[in-house]
This record gives C-alpha cells, structure tokens and sequence, in this order.
C-alpha cells in the first residue's frame, strides 16, 4: 500500500486501519456462525498494458461483517489511460448478497504512464446469506474484477445492466425479509418492508423499459 493514502482512506470512512478479521459494521446483525472466504481475482484487458492484481488474495469475514480490501493498477504503457471495472461474483448464487459500501467498478479510471493506484473495495455479505440452503454449504466466495479500456466500451449500456442487476438484488433481499417479518408476524416490519418492495419494483420497472443508445461512449 501506499501508507498515507491507506491511512487517509481508513479515517475518512471511520476505520482504525486494520482491515483484517475486524467488524467494522454498523449496518446489521453480525452472524457469527458462518465464516466465508472471500477470494480475490483479477483480470485486464490486453490491450491496455496494465498490471492489474489485487493486494490481498483472500480475506475471511463472518455474514453481515464489513471488510476493506484492495487491488492495485499500474499502467505500464506509453500514454495515459482510461479504464473502467466490471465484476463477477462466484458462485452466482451469492451476488445476491454481496454489498459495495464503496468501490471503484464502473467507474471511469485514469491511470498516468508509469504511475500505480491502490483502488478500495468496502463490502459486506449480507446476513441473510446465512439463510440461504442453496448456499448452506458454501464457505469460499470469488470475486473477479477486470479493466477494460474505456473508449471501447458501451458505458452507458454497462451501467444501465448494472442499475437492473442490483435493483433486482435488492428486491430479492427485501422479499427475503418480507418472509422473516411474515413469520414473526411483526407488522410494523411488514408495512415498512411492502413500502421497500413496491418501491424498488417501480424502479425495476421503470429501469426495463428505458432504451439505452448502444452507439453511447467517450
């Protein structure tokens, strides 16, 4: 790491600097039970003569834990760059509950001929991931990041996909819940959680039915 800027970034977003098996989360209850592997990849396209790697390869986090991590890019071309990362999760079934704080996917990245740029990842696996039999078995989680050059891509295509996928993600979690406030019979989470769900599916909607120009770029 570049130290001051790690330490920069750890105070602006209220953390000690220490990132490594530490709750950080304020957001909701902390699953003790389940320990998850969260492992890290990268990839680049060629074309842009970047190195591309995350810092770290592998930080372990309970359900509902939040945890900060790293990769870091250096452009080791004759000209400046400008790139932007898309991700995948792995297995499939567990984007559903993999949470961005703070990220620089699908975000426009410039990187100067021969400098190196640490880049944060601020995430947590939702808690009721824990909940989930079709994961009941699942101790490792893969995350893949991959650069691509800018100028080639249809970024207003990518983040139009990219709007639906998490907006689809939050109606799955919301639905999940609306399950647990049914059971507990809790109406106050009920009304609240309805409110949510038609909510996020106006906006679902509203997102599917918007043309996005695929001729968009920069």
């Amino acid at each position: 790491f570049t130290i001051p800027f790690y330490k920069l970034y750890c105070e602006d977003v209220g953390l000690d600097g220490n990132s490594k098996q530490k709750d950080y989360s304020k957001l909701g209850k902390v699953n003790k039970m389940r320990k998850f592997d969260v492992k890290f990849q990268a990839d680049v396209d060629p074309s842009m003569n970047w190195s591309f790697t995350p810092v770290q390869s592998t930080v372990r986090v309970h359900a509902g834990e939040t945890a900060l991590a790293f990769y870091r890019a250096t452009n080791h071309g004759n000209q400046p760059v400008i790139g932007i990362a898309t991700y995948s999760i792995y297995p499939e079934k567990a984007s559903n509950y993999f949470n961005k704080i703070q990220c620089f996917c699908f975000n426009q990245q410039m990187i100067n001929v021969g400098e190196t740029v640490d880049l944060p990842l601020y995430f947590y696996l939702d808690p009721l991931i824990a909940t989930d039999h079709r994961l009941e078995k699942v101790t490792e989680v893969s995350i893949i990041y991959r650069f691509l050059p800018s100028k080639n891509q249809k970024i207003a295509q990518i983040f139009h996909e990219q709007n639906i996928k998490e907006s689809e993600q939050k109606l799955f979690l919301v639905s999940k819940r609306l399950e647990i406030a049914e059971e507990e019979k809790n109406q106050d989470a009920l009304v609240r959680l309805k409110q949510q769900q038609s909510e996020i599916q106006e906006e679902l909607e509203r997102l599917k039915s918007t043309i996005v120009d695929d001729d968009f770029g920069v």
